[in-house]
């Protein structure tokens, strides 16, 4: 996958993030609209998920898109309330405003949002920018069970953000990330942990 990621980026350096295991199985609502990097110290261009579905389904199950919205407003993160969608996290001390609410703006207008999505099978990939708005499908009688993995990956436009606040319950304390060249990472710092290795990809 990192080869894949160079190709994409016309990068010769690609790190590896990690990984995320999605298993829905039931009646399962579709997840909120969010952006990934509300939750996460990033920042720059060159982020990228790889969502690979674990079997065969429609558009309407798989992830879904807002179209551009990487590189639009970033808006705050969602607590995944059920409740509301759009309750903040960081709320009025953060810097991004709160979200809107897309499902809701979908339902009075399906074509409110530019919202992409793809059938997909075994063996396809969809790559987004996590800064994008994006939601995840739901799971009922038509299609009772959803797996699905996630990769991330970075590179040389990948950068250190400390934009995630403190938020009792939450986020507890801010996270700090020890540097491969010693001390911690700092707001703007080239995203390179010592605690994560990176690879060279090179292009053919």
């Amino acid at each position: 996958m990192g080869n894949i990621a160079a190709k994409l980026w016309e990068s010769e350096y690609v790190g590896y993030y990690g990984e995320e295991i999605f298993w829905k199985k039931g009646n399962w609502a579709p997840t909120h609209w969010h952006r990934d990097s509300a939750y996460l110290p990033w920042a720059g261009e060159d982020w990228c998920n790889f969502w690979i579905p674990l079997g065969d389904m429609s558009a309407d199950y798989a992830v879904q898109v807002v179209r551009g919205s990487h590189k639009g407003i970033l808006y705050d993160g969602t607590t995944f309330n059920p409740k509301d969608p759009t309750n903040p996290i960081c709320g009025e001390a953060a810097d991004s405003p709160r979200l809107p609410d897309i499902s809701a703006d979908l339902e009075a207008d399906p074509d409110a949002w530019d919202i992409v999505s793809f059938d997909v099978a075994l063996g396809d990939v969809v790559v987004l920018n996590p800064h994008c708005l994006h939601a995840g499908g739901p799971t009922d009688e038509d299609f009772p069970e959803r797996r699905n993995l996630t990769l991330r990956f970075f590179d040389d436009k990948s950068y250190y953000s400390a934009h995630r606040l403190d938020v009792p319950g939450i986020f507890d304390h801010r996270e700090q990330i020890a540097s491969a060249a010693g001390g911690f990472l700092k707001d703007g710092d080239l995203y390179r942990p010592a605690t994560l290795q990176a690879n060279i990809q090179r292009r053919d």
